[in-house]
């Protein structure tokens, strides 16, 4: 998977890319009869130089009633849920990086951490789940690619608020928890060496994922996101994208076949892949049009 920054629990993607007149996006209108609906592929970090989103977004966002989230952005900073997050990020139980790691991976971590100047016995409780999405945001903020107020959830989260649309979560914040708590289950330095691996390519890999995502590019998103994830680490493949993907499809029938019209917003990887949403929904009989 070159997991960190393809996972990052929707971290993907930004404003970067070729603009055409005929340039898709990564919004969709979903249509069942006489019933639609709007889906928009996000990312939840951005840099506030990647606004404007594209229009489209806009025109799914005004023509809906009701804004669907992963999960209530807000109550995810609160005390109550960094509380919850504590013992999945870092370990309560005297264990240590060092005692879990072979040598030659902490070894390899001492070094990573020193080139940015960043001492080892800092990270030395985190777990492996919470170095890997640690590591994963801070180079993406070193590099001065995002920063923690700009990403499209909160965007939308604050504006329905604001505009007094009803605001709904497909998942609980527990859900959420117990998906980043899956890392940890996975082979410690195979995790651990795959997240160094991929934030060392950051730089260099973060134009292709901006392109591919405002472009709405699913062949691309699915060749350098949700491929690699299922090819490196297929159990998180499932838990991560393709089980919620099936659980979601029993709610988008549930809104199809309401009166209103909602716009709801996922990781963009939700989109690609034989597992996706966009397939999923073909395969249910949907019209699914992508929109400029």
């Amino acid at each position: 998977m070159k997991h960190p920054i393809i996972f990052a629990l929707g971290i993907l993607a930004a404003s970067f890319g070729i603009h055409t007149a005929h340039a898709k996006v990564p919004v969709w209108k979903i249509t069942n009869g006489d019933q639609h609906m709007y889906l928009g592929g996000t990312i939840h970090l951005l840099s506030k130089d990647d606004y404007p989103l594209p229009k489209a977004f806009e025109t799914a966002y005004d023509g809906a009633e009701d804004i669907w989230l992963e999960t209530d952005a807000e109550a995810m900073k609160s005390l109550d849920t960094q509380a919850k997050f504590l013992p999945v990020m870092m370990y309560q139980d005297g264990r240590s990086l060092s005692q879990v790691l072979t040598r030659e991976t902490y070894q390899r971590l001492t070094e990573f951490l020193a080139e940015r100047g960043l001492p080892v016995a800092a990270f030395d409780t985190m777990t492996p789940a919470g170095l890997s999405l640690t590591l994963t945001t801070l180079e993406l903020q070193r590099l001065g690619l995002v920063d923690g107020t700009a990403g499209v959830d909160a965007h939308f989260d604050h504006r329905a608020n604001k505009d007094g649309k009803d605001r709904l979560d497909l998942e609980t914040i527990d859900e959420q928890i117990g998906f980043i708590a899956s890392l940890n289950e996975l082979e410690p330095n195979t995790l651990v060496l795959s997240s160094l691996e991929e934030v060392e390519q950051t730089k260099a890999m973060w134009p292709n994922l901006l392109g591919a995502w405002r472009q709405g590019d699913l062949d691309k998103l699915n060749e350098i996101g949700v491929a690699r994830m299922k090819q490196a680490f297929p159990a998180m493949y499932e838990v991560f994208l393709a089980a919620r993907n099936k659980r979601w499809m029993s709610e988008i029938k549930q809104m199809l076949a309401s009166p209103e019209v909602e716009f709801m917003l996922v990781g963009v990887l939700h989109m690609a892949g034989d597992d996706g949403l966009i397939e999923l929904m073909q395969r249910a009989g949907y019209t699914v049009e992508q929109l400029d």
